[in-house]
């Protein structure tokens, strides 16, 4: 009687196990169709596909339209051209005192970092500008040096 016992209550844990087995697998099943189910979402097949009955809904006026018509006929239009502006430099007068005003760099920063002997000006670059003072009117020229 014993042996049946111990064979009934083994029998009852291994049906546990497997049952217990059964459970995490249908877990992971169900877990991998997610999965699956994600990744068709976010690169299947779009669901949106286009109806070549959609595509006539713009033509209306087309089919509406009368093809018997004659195209009416183009007239050409002379072209237009647009002024060319003029620069600022060209409108300031040139009887107005001028100011000149000249930027140097420090004696330290005229040395080359790679040889260390001293640069010289390659270049300068002048800008204009007009400076108003009330009743009186002024034309600014800045002349930056290039090294």
């Amino acid at each position: 009687m014993e042996t049946q016992e111990i064979s009934a209550e083994k029998l009852l844990g291994i049906i546990e196990e497997k049952d217990r087995q059964i459970a995490e697998l249908e877990q992971v099943q169900w877990l991998m169709s997610q999965i699956r189910l994600a990744r068709h979402k976010q690169f299947g097949v779009s669901s949106e596909r286009t109806d070549d009955n959609q595509l006539t809904i713009f033509n209306e006026a087309e089919l509406s339209s009368d093809m018997t018509m004659p195209e009416p006929d183009f007239t050409e239009v002379k072209s237009h051209y647009r002024k060319r502006t003029r620069l600022t430099t060209d409108k300031l007068p040139k009887d107005l005192p001028v100011e000149v005003i000249e930027y140097r760099l420090p004696a330290k920063d005229c040395i080359c970092p790679e040889c260390g002997s001293k640069m010289h000006t390659m270049g300068k670059e002048t800008r204009e500008e007009l400076k108003i003072i009330p009743a009186r009117a002024v034309i600014v020229r800045l002349c930056l040096p290039e090294l």
